[in-house]
């Protein structure tokens, strides 16, 4: 009975710890601001910021960024609009965040992934890895508006930004068939 009882526990252990997940947060001047789901506001200076991100069995975390809060506001029980498309709305940023940079794009959506068959990576150069657990950051020093077409400093951002965080499975032809784990802020600079 009692190995039956090991066992059990085990695999169950075994299970958790194979399940995807991943943290986030954001870094100015030495302060940490973790991102969850709900309705934070983050106040940042008009100063360089970090995402710190550490994620578990996950292939990639999905982040659509924008001045309107349209993805950012979907209830949390209701699928985001035209969802499986989502992959093929995906935006090119730099190999290592060189531009320290984010897009950000009312439509689009940027792909923050690291895989090892692939010598590159859209975060920071600097990560971590410690078997499954990938830890690392992107820096922001200021942001590509492509609706817009510009590049803005962060001292010329005078609205919100609404970001949404979550992770997806997709099929083998790249639809997305199910987001799952959102998390979402608003970040405003003072």
């Amino acid at each position: 009975m009692r190995l039956i009882l090991f066992l059990s526990f085990s695999l169950s252990l075994s299970a958790f710890s194979q399940r995807s997940n991943y943290t986030i947060g954001i870094t100015q001047n030495g302060k940490y601001f973790p991102i969850n789901y709900d309705d934070s506001i983050i106040k940042l200076k008009q100063e360089p910021f970090t995402f710190n991100l550490d994620f578990n069995n996950v292939e990639g975390i999905y982040l659509n960024a924008s001045f309107k809060n349209g993805f950012y506001s979907t209830p949390k029980d209701s699928a985001l609009f035209e969802a499986q498309y989502i992959p093929f709305k995906c935006m090119s940023e730099d190999e290592f965040n060189v531009d320290k940079d984010i897009i950000i794009a009312e439509d689009g959506f940027c792909y923050w992934f690291y895989q090892e068959d692939k010598d590159w990576y859209r975060m920071d150069k600097t990560i971590s890895i410690d078997k499954n657990l990938v830890k690392s950051t992107v820096t922001v020093e200021r942001i590509f508006d492509r609706d817009a077409g510009v590049n803005l400093e962060l001292s010329e951002i005078d609205k919100p930004i609404y970001f949404l965080f979550f992770l997806g499975k997709t099929t083998s032809d790249s639809e997305l068939t199910k987001e799952f784990q959102r998390k979402r802020i608003i970040i405003q600079f003072d």
